[in-house]
């Protein structure tokens, strides 16, 4: 998989690609899917959180998990979204570029 690094510390869901069947897919629709089922009230979503980029992040920290790498929540002050290259579940890797003060570097996110 592929992946930039957004202004906030994590992974970008604005600008990614996946093989398919890649593990960090799955375990971010599980995390959504899970999030979506434990509200009583669709309509007080907060969509960073629970559909966003939060939730993606949610699927990377279970993916290293695999691999016996902790990631760090995203939140004020945290980094959880390093460039480099990840190894995770099934040996399966997921490539990050980029840093977060910068996150034009590779991508344009105000052109797509």
């Amino acid at each position: 998989a592929f992946f930039v690094v957004e202004q906030y510390h994590l992974l970008s869901q604005y600008f990614m690609a996946a093989s398919p069947r890649h593990p960090i897919m799955y375990y971010t629709i599980h995390q959504v899917l899970s999030q979506l089922l434990d509200i009583p009230d669709t309509g007080e979503v907060s969509a960073p959180h629970i559909t966003g980029p939060h939730a993606l992040n949610r699927g990377f920290q279970y993916f290293m998990k695999d691999a016996g790498v902790k990631v760090e929540d995203g939140g004020v002050g945290k980094k959880p979204a390093k460039a480099g290259l990840w190894i995770g579940t099934y040996n399966r890797s997921i490539t990050v570029k980029g840093v977060g003060e910068y996150e034009n570097e590779y991508v344009y996110r105000e052109h797509i």
